[in-house]
């Protein structure tokens, strides 16, 4: 990040101008609801929802929230501050550019300060994934009713943190993929199901201005995301 806020102003004098930079653009609304899918997928906190909870001592919907609010949070500004700043950087040029690090480096320099942080950042995913992974791993084990010993544990930890390794390299269009179950799984998830279980629980309960308030998001929030599914769709074969 420090990397990236040091070398915004050097690539904005290489790229553009100030003049070029736009506070909203709304050019490709096509694009924007293309990358809604992968952007409702980085935000699924559904996996360790109920770790989290049942690893509270006394799990009150308050602290429930605090906890999902902090979450979101610490995700949402770090992404937002590298879009405003690849943006700021490349202008019209990052729309093409996959992952900001991956940038073309400045004229004349061998970008060695965000190699090392690529370096660095490519670790703190493994161990966040790592993390994540436990979760997953111990409901596929109780599931299944194996016992954990410690060469299961290390062969299926190994499979499943080097597997999407090796698929990304191979099929590096697996982000389409990853923006259609974003859409239109995460949207199911998170937005619809949990929308129509409140709103049918305060209905019951004649709580309508709280019913009023989780239809008028939750209906839009669906919507949205039905169209991102379609729109990663018809780019996926090539109709769009």
């Amino acid at each position: 990040m420090i990397v990236i806020i040091v070398q915004t102003p050097q690539y904005m004098a290489q790229s553009h101008d100030w003049a070029e930079v736009k506070a909203f653009n709304f050019d490709s609304p096509v694009l924007l609801l293309q990358n809604l899918g992968i952007f409702i997928f980085s935000y699924n906190i559904t996996t360790t929802y109920h770790v989290v909870k049942s690893g509270l001592e006394n799990p009150s919907m308050s602290r429930l929230l605090k906890m999902g609010l902090y979450t979101v949070a610490t995700l949402y500004l770090p992404y937002a501050c590298i879009g405003i700043l690849g943006y700021m950087s490349l202008g019209e040029k990052a729309k093409m550019t996959d992952l900001f690090p991956n940038r073309s480096p400045l004229n004349g320099s061998y970008d060695i300060l965000m190699k090392i942080g690529k370096v660095g950042l490519v670790i703190t995913i493994y161990v966040a994934y790592l993390m994540r992974f436990i979760v997953i791993k111990t409901q596929v084990f109780s599931f299944f009713k194996m016992e954990m010993t410690t060469k299961k544990n290390v062969i299926f930890t190994l499979s499943f943190m080097f597997l999407p390794v090796v698929i990304g390299w191979s099929y590096p269009q697996v982000t389409d993929w990853f923006s259609l179950i974003g859409a239109f799984s995460m949207t199911s998830l998170i937005i619809t199901i949990p929308s129509i279980m409140m709103a049918k629980e305060y209905y019951l309960e004649k709580e309508f201005k709280k019913l009023t308030l989780i239809l008028c998001w939750g209906i839009p929030n669906t919507v949205l995301g039905l169209m991102a599914t379609v729109s990663v769709f018809l780019k996926m074969i090539g109709a769009l």
